[in-house]
């Protein structure tokens, strides 16, 4: 698995990628989705930087990484456990991400752009200064 350092190097890709179509207003499809995939790597980049601290179904764990986890579901349903018990305060924004970026994914529902801000790019803001505030990261993002 990545580490912390790949992670944030990984999310920092997906923002320079994401700046480069963005303002377009085409693609709200892969707005979403690359937006989901950074929000998912800053996430592992903070799992990682917290293992030892971390508890899962209330338990402690010492995973560096949502998939070193042995339980029943799918990764990403993992991560948003991890979530939703150790970083409550991005609990929302991931979810909103998460289901986001699976119905653009699979359901191709077509967003109109001017939904994209409130459904993408503020949930990723959001997680962007939880982790800049939380992990020292310097994460930008000017769109």
């Amino acid at each position: 698995m990545p580490d912390s350092a790949t992670h944030e190097e990984r999310a920092k890709r997906n923002i320079e990628f994401l700046k480069s179509f963005y303002p377009s207003k085409k693609h709200p499809d892969w707005t979403v989705t690359v937006c989901f995939y950074t929000a998912v790597h800053i996430i592992e980049r903070a799992i990682y930087a917290s293992a030892g601290t971390l508890k899962f179904k209330r338990k402690s764990i010492t995973a560096l990484h949502s998939d070193d986890l042995q339980y029943p579901v799918g990764r990403h349903e993992k991560r948003r456990l991890i979530v939703i018990e150790n970083f409550s305060e991005i609990s929302r924004p991931y979810t909103k991400l998460y289901s986001q970026s699976k119905t653009a994914r699979y359901l191709k529902f077509e967003i109109p752009h001017e939904r994209i801000g409130p459904l993408s790019i503020d949930p990723l803001n959001q997680i962007i200064e939880w982790s800049n505030n939380n992990f020292g990261t310097t994460f930008p993002f000017d769109l």
